[in-house]
Parts: C-alpha cells; structure tokens; sequence
C-alpha cells in the first residue's frame, strides 16, 4: 500500500500551514483505507499487536511511568480501565508503515532521520494522559471511540529538546525552563478543545502542552515524527570538525579535574573549530 500526498489526504489546504501550531480536522475513517481495517476492535488490536504494550501509571507528582505487558495483561488492563500505548505498530501492520513513510517524504525527511514510529494509543472511557509536552511532531488519526483533547502553547519553553511530564522532574535539557511553568499541572486557561471522533486528524506541534482523556472507548494512531533542530545539525558539524584532532578522538578526560593547562589544550580545538564553522557560509 502506497498513500501519496498523506498530508493533503488528512489536512486539505491547511497541510500548508503545518508548522508550529495545531491542525485539526474532521472526516470519514474511510480516507484512512487500510489503517481502519488494521483495528476491527480494540481487543482484537491488542491481541493482535506483535511488539510492546505500555500500561501507563501516573504519580502523585504527575510524572508517568510506563509498564510492558503481554497482550493477555494489555486486554485486562484495557477492561480495568488503563490507558495505554501499544508501540511501532508499523513494524508488523504493513498500511501504518506506508503511512510512516510517505509522512516522512512530505515532511522532506530521510528514511529513518527523525527517529518516526507510529504507537497506537487505547484507553477505555475515563482514560487519558495528563498535562505533558512531547519533542516531536505528532500526527494522530482517530479510529475508534471519542477522545477529548486540550491543547495550549508552551510559551515558557518553546521547541523543547526532551518531552515533560508537567509535576515531574525535568530532563537536564529542560532544567533551565522556569520550574513553576512545568509543574503547573492545570493546563492554561487558553487551552483549545478538540473532540477527535472516528475519522478526525490531529497535528500537535513540538513542545506544545496536551492532556487527552477518553469519553468512551478509545483507539488512534500517532504518528511522530522528530524534525532536527539547529543546534543538532550544529552539533554534528562540530563533532565532524573535532574529530580531525587526535586529542579529541582520545578517551574522554574529566576537565573538571584537570590541570589549567591540559583543560586548555583541550578548548583551543574547540575554539577553532567553532571559529571555522562560523566563518562557512553553510554552517
């Protein structure tokens, strides 16, 4: 199965406007062909799922933590009335893995660049996740049942590099973020609603805060896709232009240890190699 152009098939003319803000829209779970086929029932699904299922348990504090179960347990926690996330479907169910690929071509990524996976996400009603921020792109397409999402920018810490669970304790990339916004579990007063019902679509950008919970019920794919940042293509480059030293191909030293002039050593490569990244018209 092949699916050309995914973006306009899900988005119409908005798939322009694909960027750094949300994009719903509504439909028949018949554009989605193949991929509602996949899912005949929800406990068909999991019984049929070939790779990990996550339960999800939240703390007190908001943070979450996720538990692998075979699907025996995947169906018990489902009728206990888990929420839960049965991860890369597109290795086993041919229509997602063609869905993963030609959003990668749409979004002008190569093969495998953004790390994409495609999970599928199932509560019975009442279930949901709380107050978070992802790191990636997410494209969710609604099979089964009805979710209620809210969602509101992240003005405190845009384009995050590592995802958040708000009340949790954040990721070192995500420390410098002020502490009060992320342990706000209340989502913002600003928060837009989205009743995803079979057949709906969802594009929720990078870092933006989100809270699902199901009204009944509930299966939808997200697909995720991770974009590379500047810093990243960055990085990269410098490691590149490091790596034509011997002293930083060696076994790393801790310089918080070292001596003033072995630390120094080490920074004038650096700083070389950053004044010539700076100095390309193409860093």
């Amino acid at each position: 199965m092949e699916v050309d152009d995914p973006l306009d098939r899900l988005f119409g003319e908005a798939a322009g406007s694909i960027a750094d803000v949300p994009i719903y829209a509504a439909g028949d779970v018949a554009r989605f062909g193949e991929l509602f086929a996949a899912a005949p029932s929800i406990e068909d699904f999991l019984r049929a799922h070939r790779g990990v299922t996550q339960v999800h348990d939240y703390a007190p504090d908001g943070s979450v933590t996720h538990h692998p179960v075979d699907a025996d347990g995947a169906v018990a926690a489902y009728r206990a009335g888990a929420a839960m996330d049965a991860r890369d479907i597109q290795a086993w169910c041919a229509p997602a893995r063609a869905w993963l690929v030609a959003l990668e071509a749409a979004l002008g990524l190569a093969s495998g660049e953004g790390h994409p996976y495609c999970h599928a996400f199932i509560g019975a009603a009442g279930a949901g996740a709380e107050k978070h921020f992802d790191n990636r792109e997410v494209f969710v397409l609604q099979l089964v049942g009805r979710k209620r999402w809210l969602l509101a920018p992240n003005r405190a810490w845009p384009q995050p590099l590592m995802p958040h669970s708000a009340g949790a304790p954040p990721h070192p990339y995500n420390r410098k973020a002020p502490a009060a916004a992320l342990a706000d579990r209340a989502m913002p007063v600003d928060a837009e609603e989205r009743l995803m019902e079979p057949g709906s679509v969802l594009f929720v950008p990078r870092g933006y805060w989100h809270a699902t919970r199901a009204i009944e019920p509930s299966l939808s794919l997200s697909f995720g896709v991770r974009r590379p940042t500047r810093v990243e293509r960055f990085v990269e480059r410098l490691r590149q232009e490091l790596a034509r030293d011997p002293a930083w191909r060696a076994p790393a030293l801790d310089l918080t240890r070292a001596s003033t002039s072995t630390a120094t050593g080490f920074a004038r490569p650096l700083y070389a190699a950053l004044a010539t990244l700076r100095s390309r018209e193409d860093p």
